[in-house]
């Protein structure tokens, strides 16, 4: 055995040596653990330890010019035995003819059955959809970048293809400094541009690496550590005057009552191509200030029907993170929509809204009604002609319009300002729903004043003589709402409800909350 620096005349001699079938060994002094062997007439290059050795390959795949790569190749062969692994798939790779030893270990580890980024990412996005986190599940996949026309796919390029366990924190911090880089080069871009989307695609980010390097994932994904907690949060840069100069002076007008009546109940029924479903989507939204997205997945439970009560039905929002819900007591026009919707549900669907079409992949319809078939109604009332202005962007324009209208509370015949906000912001807390709902609870009281406000405002809107008169709206008996939705929930549940409505009695339940 020889110990010298192993270079072009180590391995000529070494050739020569096995067509002599000599036996000799060299040991390189500037890699520890890299040797030649010649032996039987052969002559390979070898990982040999204490431990362990491991062939690489004959001399004569290699030049001189690759022996830098081969002495790279030597720690990741050790790491990999102490790691328990199979460096073969790497040791291939060299062998083949990869000069860049760390495009040879992403390679490997692909072969090798190792998660690469985007089997990470899709399955994340799959768990969320499973779990029924389809809000944050819609975020994500565009936060991700899945799509390969849009813009944020190119950004992703540093992570394409890359075994999970090969991405640095360089690698992680590149995406973002892409959709940053991406927004400066816009024209009339500020110095801010795009922060809002590098900030969502970094909590994305995290949001993967932290759910792979769970205790119930690590085996399958191989991560231990999350290496997304070392990337920051990109920082907005502080904005001089002219970036902060609005380049509309003056903002576009906010829809009007008249018109969101005129979409509500006027366009929305005459429209041949609306559904059902779509309008009495829409119309709750309109009457009641929530999102969009919160009435698309409400469930059918939620909606309970209170006789002897001003209002028909209450709508038991939540429970959110905190434990705490809203309950909403719906006036006539709204009760009358979710009482309709009713009839219109499926018995295998738990939603208000029932999913129309099978998914993707999919062979149930146990979702709810998508977003865009919402869009596509909102998007043809701002055609030409339609009763929507150019100005309005989208459904959750009529929420601004639900608190912007009713912000001058003087004119109406609620306490104060801050009940508009009881309807649409503020939960009661973690207290029982039948507590709230069932006992006459002063804040049902005052949000139904708001409530009953905005519905008279878009009537009168339209039609100022209107007096009030809704008769049209007016709900059948009781039964039959017990009948649509009790093959749904069961006779148990109506029987805990009329339980808690005797429990909860308040003597003022049969007076007008007006009084």
């Amino acid at each position: 055995m020889a110990r010298v620096r192993i270079d072009g005349n180590t391995m000529a001699a070494a050739k020569n040596a096995a067509k002599k079938k000599e036996t000799v060994e060299y040991r390189d002094t500037d890699a520890p653990g890299l040797a030649i062997r010649v032996k039987s007439g052969t002559a390979f290059f070898w990982c040999l330890t204490e431990t362990f050795k491991k062939q690489i390959g004959p001399v004569a795949y290699f030049t001189p010019e690759d022996l830098p790569t081969i002495r790279a190749l030597i720690p990741k062969i050790k790491h990999a035995k102490r790691e328990g692994l199979d460096p073969s798939y790497l040791i291939a790779e060299v062998v083949g003819g990869e000069k860049d030893v760390e495009r040879a270990e992403h390679k490997a580890g692909v072969k090798a059955g190792e998660w690469t980024w985007e089997v990470m990412r899709d399955k994340f996005l799959e768990h969320l959809k499973e779990t029924g986190a389809s809000k944050s599940y819609s975020n994500n996949i565009s936060a991700l970048g899945t799509d390969p026309k849009g813009a944020l796919y190119d950004d992703f390029r540093p992570l394409h293809g890359m075994p999970v366990k090969s991405i640095t924190p360089n690698d992680l911090a590149a995406v973002t400094r892409n959709i940053i880089l991406r927004g400066r080069a816009k024209e009339n871009a500020r110095k801010d541009t795009l922060y809002p989307q590098a900030r969502l695609t970094h909590a994305a980010i995290q949001a993967v690496f932290s759910w792979a390097t769970h205790p119930d994932n690590q085996h399958e994904s191989g991560l231990t550590l999350n290496i997304a907690r070392l990337i920051r949060a990109p920082k907005r840069p502080k904005l001089e005057a002219k970036d902060l100069r609005p380049e509309d002076i003056i903002q576009a007008p906010l829809v009007t009552p008249k018109q969101i009546f005129q979409f509500g109940i006027r366009f929305c029924y005459d429209d041949p191509i609306t559904k059902d479903c779509s309008r009495a989507a829409l119309l709750l939204q309109i009457l009641t200030g929530q999102r969009i997205a919160t009435v698309l997945r409400s469930f059918k439970g939620q909606f309970i029907r209170t006789p002897d009560r001003p209002w028909a039905y209450v709508w038991a929002l939540g429970p959110d993170k905190m434990g705490g819900f809203r309950a909403l007591p719906l006036p006539e026009v709204a009760s009358s929509v979710v009482h309709e919707q009713l009839k219109r549900t499926r018995d295998d669907n738990r939603y208000l809204f029932p999913q129309l079409k099978k998914g993707k992949g999919r062979d149930n319809r146990d979702g709810h009604l998508s977003d865009s078939t919402i869009s596509d109604v909102t998007d043809r009332g701002r055609a030409a002609k339609g009763p929507l202005p150019k100005t309005f962007r989208g459904s959750h324009d009529f929420r601004r319009a639900f608190t912007t209208h009713l912000a001058e509370w003087k004119n109406f015949d609620f306490d104060a300002k801050e009940s508009v906000e009881l309807v649409t912001h503020r939960n009661e807390g973690a207290e029982s729903v039948s507590q709230a709902v069932y006992n006459m609870n002063p804040l049902l009281r005052e949000k139904f004043k708001v409530l009953k406000a905005y519905q008279d405002l878009l009537f009168k809107s339209f039609n100022p003589k209107f007096d009030g008169d809704y008769a049209d709206y007016e709900l059948e008996d009781i039964h039959e709402y017990e009948a649509m939705i009790g093959a749904h929930l069961g006779d148990q549940y109506f029987e805990d409800i009329r339980a808690a409505m005797e429990a909860n009695h308040d003597p003022d339940a049969d007076t007008d909350p007006d009084d």
